[in-house]
């Protein structure tokens, strides 16, 4: 999760982190770092950062892990949000605020339709 308000970095980590490994930064430069480093499932960004807009790394997230899942979630959506949806940068938008049961279920709707390669991660066929 990269979002510059620290308050909804610690409500996160502490709702979320219960149930999943949840990593914070309060950077676009720290978020970046992370995708270059670690594995993940999904980065949630907010778009408005002190040192960068969140639809950049997200485009860098597509290009760098193009099966980690990508949300933009902000209170104030860019204009281009329908072409960073269309291009495929940003999979999902989430309005700020949003309830933490609203925000989980959104999580295991991702997680459910995760695929590695084409083959999806959880349930499937087979």
């Amino acid at each position: 999760m990269v979002d510059d308000e620290t308050q909804i970095l610690r409500a996160i980590d502490k709702v979320l982190g219960r149930l999943y490994r949840v990593t914070t930064f309060s950077s676009a430069a720290a978020g970046l770092g992370a995708v270059k480093a670690l594995t993940a499932d999904i980065i949630i960004c907010d778009h408005d950062l002190r040192d960068g807009l969140g639809e950049n790394l997200l485009q860098l997230a597509h290009q760098l892990r193009p099966l980690m899942r990508r949300v933009l979630h902000t209170a104030n959506p860019p204009q281009n949000i329908s072409s960073l949806i269309d291009s495929g940068v940003v999979e999902e938008l989430w309005n700020k605020p949003m309830a933490s049961d609203e925000m989980k279920e959104r999580i295991e709707a991702l997680l459910a339709t995760q695929t590695d390669g084409g083959d999806p991660k959880h349930g499937g066929d087979g």
